[in-house]
């Protein structure tokens, strides 16, 4: 908002749901007729894929529904996989209930109020966590190798969606 008046913008959302009140704004702000353009069609259809074990999947194509067999299919060879290596499949990883928000700096302030030296460095994420057969490590080359499998069938840019803040940072 703080480009000089003589350079013009040019904005494009596909999920923008108050455009007008935007758009409005940004006319109020900048002192300047916004003209906006709208359209319901979406000109390129959108996909939706899921990368397992190095195979693409597509589980939603266009404005038709979810691929619920499709889905259903890696979920399923997701869940045999587990048990083949004896997982459980459920806590997310980190030795907590599913669910469960851990609040770290609480921990490692407790931690250090005890004098404990291990609480505080399993508190912070060490102490063995971050070894090259921990669980958050493997999960990590398991993502970097779907990204190079996405590199090497020519798909980028493509977008990525985590639903972990923890994966997230």
């Amino acid at each position: 908002m703080k480009l000089p008046d003589h350079i013009s913008i040019v904005m494009l959302s596909a999920t923008v749901g108050n455009y007008m009140e935007f758009a409005e704004w940004v006319g109020r702000t900048k002192k300047k007729t916004v003209y906006v353009q709208c359209t319901y069609q979406r000109p390129v259809p959108l996909e939706h894929f899921v990368i397992y074990k190095e195979k693409l999947t597509r589980i939603k194509q266009g404005e038709q529904g979810l691929d619920q067999t499709a889905v259903k299919k890696v979920i399923v060879q997701r869940a045999e996989d587990q048990k083949k290596q004896g997982g459980s499949g459920g806590g997310g990883g980190r030795g907590g209930k599913q669910g469960q928000k851990i609040d770290v700096k609480a921990k490692a302030i407790a931690a250090k109020q005890a004098g404990n030296e291990k609480q505080i460095a399993n508190a912070m994420g060490q102490g063995g966590r971050q070894g090259p057969n921990s669980k958050q490590n493997r999960k990590f080359d398991e993502f970097f190798k779907n990204l190079r499998y996405i590199k090497k069938e020519h798909l980028l840019p493509c977008v990525v969606f985590f639903f972990s803040r923890a994966q997230v940072e």
